[in-house]
């Protein structure tokens, strides 16, 4: 019987697994938010300042390559904006 962590990344024994936890944790909200406004993908690319092949990549789990910081900041600016309606 092998037990499992919280987190898929340490279970596979990736070396920056606590990185892309937190990565992948912010993706998280970020969708959530992203599905609460409503809002169409133009606008939320225009909104975060993104390429669509940038932000399709963080939707589809690609976000290996993007800053923590990055990731962090496009919150930021989802969460005023939901804050804001």
């Amino acid at each position: 019987m092998s037990f499992s962590t919280s987190s898929v990344y340490v279970d596979i024994g990736l070396p920056n697994a606590e990185e892309m936890t937190i990565k992948a944790n912010l993706v998280s909200k970020i969708l959530t938010i992203n599905s609460n406004l409503g809002l169409p993908e133009k606008q939320i690319i225009k909104i975060l300042n993104l390429s669509t092949h940038e932000y399709r990549d963080i939707v589809r789990g690609h976000f290996h390559n993007i800053p923590v910081e990055n990731l962090m900041n496009y919150l930021t600016v989802l969460q005023s904006r939901s804050d804001q309606l």
